[in-house]
């Protein structure tokens, strides 16, 4: 019985010496509120848990002293901190709003971060996107200073940098250049917002890392990354008024114990044709009614469906992506085509499928990304696999042809691209990092349809470059390097076999002979990072940058509906060469920031599309619009500034202005964007109300200038001011779920405008009327 009775003291005392407790508090940090819901775990993925109604979680009988913990919510800054329960056993964790930290470089994930530290970077998290419940991706970025969209309607649009578009910026998706025709400006981005987990834009020259097309910037898309938790679901359903929207997503994020991970996600959205504040348009001097206010055929629907798979371990990580995107959308009659009165009134306001013209988009990708740590160094490889099939349906009829045997497919564009690039990172950790990688591209396109714009080709790329980052001090940094690239294109013949050969009707006419074209050329980069104290900072930037004509600029030779206008290519073209200068000066802190970013860039043989004095014998097709080169200039600058008044009231201003000419004539290149401002005057209530947390409202008020510089035969564009209305909150439904509502008010007073960059603008139609959008997300 003593015997008994002693082994139970001791084994008591064992579990009094080396079992404790660990007590946890997350708290926001402005407020002091506790923060429900947010997720805390440990490194070793051993301990974890969920913060209840007080922000608490407790962890009991743990053997151990020393432990990490990383602490994350959504809404909030993840935070990760060091327990030594030999010094306390309670710690309170103080998270800061990442709706206030929205404009920082703070990304810390991607290989290339330290190459870019001299660079004009942003980065928006998943809850910005979300919050803007845009219309399409290009729409979410163009909020941003320096960002614009082309857009067609409201369903395809295209991110601007700077100026610069298409083929002069590269959207990366996991490493891989999204390659979805990007050549058309009426062609949209194939990426599902739904599934975008956060972007980082890098404004400027970046053709070191990313090759010969992105000499305006870059757009880093993310998806499928590890997830933080064990496991996640997300469900969001969104309704949009102006054109009656409906749409959905789910996403779902496993971590499994043997380091094995899974993220899913599928998307859908439906939407009707969409209104204008206008009763008629004028096209070529003719006037043609807009009934009931509405745009026919401007309807459409959108699916995207994809997953990743991938394995985390102590050596590297391995993961695969694989995602399928789908949309079609229609075309206002006038858009493909001259339009009429009795063409227009065929048409049904209240169909949701649209009719032809329309355009249907399959976008299929499959990417595989590896890194191994090999000590210092890391080896990066990632390979992709993308096939992009656009099919663009009109009536044959009416543009001068017969129904044969494409039946309504005008033109029909199928593209495979095989991408690899390895990457070895070396000294990362140290002062001097560099970085030596190799990266490839095979590219074939096959054209079909009734209407020949571009004729089938296949192109290689192939890129070597170096780039260092040397670290003198935390407040003195310097990166750079150098790249080399080759093009190779080979182009096929077409011979129209419908229409006669302008100069000699007797001979078969050579819409396209024959062509290979090879090219190369070098890049290089220096910038310099300065940061005297932590709110001020400074970087500068030095670059030579190159790209190589695509097939479209050296070959498209026919009617461009999208656009309106014959186009013509140009198979003398030369490489288009950059040199740009980049200067940031920053001053944040809590209270107050205020960014200016002015830029220059030189080019030399810059490429655009020009009306010449020769007709076209195309229907529909007017005069002929040929590429040719220039030298020319773009210059401008950005700001942004934010005050904070108090906990509550926050006031935030960006602003661009941007200005380009050729040089040897006073005379601006096309699509220009004009000045424009955005403001917004936040409030935030500091309390919960119920079971509402942190309830918001935006006031936001944009102010876009007149463009009167534009090309020849290029319209101006009036000026426009746009009120948004924005509020929103998130809730607890219970311990485990979560929620937020948003509702928005685009265009509240129902503004008549044009877009200078809406394709749409040439028709004389305004830009979509008020739009009013309320969604709602559950997560646990």
């Amino acid at each position: 019985m003593v015997r008994n009775l002693l082994i139970l003291i001791i084994a008591f005392l064992a579990r009094n010496s080396f079992a404790q407790d660990i007590h946890l508090h997350v708290l926001e940090e402005s407020t002091m509120l506790p923060i429900i819901g947010a997720t805390i775990k440990s490194a070793d993925d051993q301990l974890g848990g969920i913060t209840n109604a007080e922000g608490i979680v407790d962890f009991y009988d743990i053997t151990g002293e020393k432990f990490q913990f990383e602490i994350s919510s959504l809404g909030f800054i993840s935070q990760t901190i060091d327990v030594d329960l030999s010094e306390s056993q309670a710690y309170h964790i103080y998270l800061k709003s990442s709706l206030v930290e929205l404009n920082e470089v703070s990304i810390e994930e991607h290989k290339e971060d330290i190459f870019k530290q001299s660079k004009v970077t942003e980065y928006l998290n998943s809850e910005y996107l979300y919050k803007q419940q845009a219309n399409t991706l290009g729409h979410a970025l163009a909020q941003r200073a320096g960002i614009n969209t082309q857009k067609v309607g409201v369903g395809v649009s295209k991110p601007v940098i700077r100026g610069l578009s298409a083929n002069r910026i590269v959207v990366n998706t996991n490493g891989i250049k999204q390659q979805d025709q990007q050549w058309g400006s009426d062609h949209g981005l194939a990426i599902s917002q739904e599934s975008v987990e956060g972007i980082e834009i890098a404004k400027g020259a970046s053709s070191l890392l990313y090759g010969s097309d992105a000499m305006g910037g870059v757009i880093n898309v993310e998806e499928g990354k590890i997830p933080e938790d064990s496991l996640q679901v997300s469900l969001n359903t969104v309704y949009k008024s102006n054109n009656q929207s409906i749409g959905s997503a789910f996403n779902l994020g496993l971590k499994m114990n043997n380091d094995q991970f899974l993220k899913l996600n599928a998307s859908y959205q439906d939407y009707g044709n969409y209104r204008v504040p206008a009763d008629d348009f004028v096209y070529l001097t003719y006037r043609f009614p807009i009934e009931d206010r509405t745009l026919a055929n401007t309807s459409g629907s959108e699916y995207n469906i994809g997953g990743t798979f991938g394995i985390d371990k102590s050596w590297g990580n391995i993961a695969l992506t694989v995602n399928n995107y789908n949309q079609i959308s229609g075309f206002f009659p006038g858009a493909i085509g001259i339009p009429s009165s009795n063409w227009l009134s065929t048409f049904d306001l209240k169909s949701r499928t649209p009719e032809v013209p329309r355009q249907e988009v399959n976008h299929f990708k499959t990417i595989l990304n590896s890194e191994f740590l090999l000590g210092e160094n890391h080896l990066h490889i990632d390979l992709g696999y993308q096939q992009n099939k656009r099919r663009e349906l009109s009536d044959p009829t009416r543009h001068g042809r017969p129904l044969g045997e494409y039946e309504y497919l005008a033109l029909g564009l199928d593209l495979e691209t095989y991408t690899s690039n390895i990457l070895l990172v070396i000294g990362e950790g140290s002062n001097f990092v560099q970085s030596l990688g190799i990266s490839s591209e095979h590219q074939q396109n096959t054209e079909m349809g009734f209407d020949h714009l571009l004729p089938s080709y296949r192109q290689d790329a192939l890129g070597a470059f170096w780039v260092g980052a040397y670290t003198f001090s935390d407040k003195l940094k310097l990166d750079g390097g150098i790249r080399y690239d080759l093009i190779q294109i080979e182009v096929d013949e077409y011979v129209d076999e419908i229409f006669p050969n302008p100069e000699d009707p007797e001979k078969p006419w050579y819409r396209n002979e024959a062509m290979e074209k090879n090219f190369s050329n070098l890049s290089y980069a220096i910038g310099l990072n300065y940061t005297p104290i932590s709110e001020l900072d400074f970087k500068l930037n030095f670059a030579k940058s190159f790209r190589a004509p695509n097939v479209p600029e050296l070959a498209m030779n026919g009617v461009h509906h999208g656009t309106f206008r014959h186009e013509k290519g140009n198979a003398d073209l030369d490489e288009e060469i950059g040199y740009q200068a980049e200067f940031v000066a920053s001053f944040k802190n809590e209270r107050f920031g205020l960014t200016l970013s002015p830029y220059f860039y030189l080019f030399k043989n810059y490429i655009y599309l020009s009306p010449s004095s020769t007709p076209s014998n195309l229907p529909d097709a007017g005069q002929i619009y040929q590429y040719k080169q220039d030298d020319g200039i773009h210059t401008g600058f950005e700001w942004e500034t934010f005050f904070n008044f108090n906990q509550s009231w926050k006031i935030e201003h960006v602003g661009e202005y941007l200005y380009n000419r050729r040089l040897e004539e006073p005379i601006a290149f096309p699509f220009t964007p004009p000045i424009s401002t955005l403001t917004t005057l936040s409030y935030e209530y500091q309390s919960n109300v119920g079971v509402f947390n942190r309830p918001f409202i935006n006031l936001e008020y944009r102010i876009t200038a007149d463009q009167d510089r534009v090309d020849r035969n290029e319209p101006m564009t009036e000026g426009f001011q746009l009120v948004n209305l924005h509020l929103g909150c998130f809730f607890d439904v219970s311990e485990h779920l979560h929620g937020s509502f948003n509702f928005r008010i685009d265009n509240l007073l129902d503004t008549y405008y044009m877009d200078h960059l809406s394709r749409y603008r040439i028709l004389g139609l305004p830009e979509q009327g008020r739009n009013v959008t309320a969604s709602v997300r559950l997560w646990f």
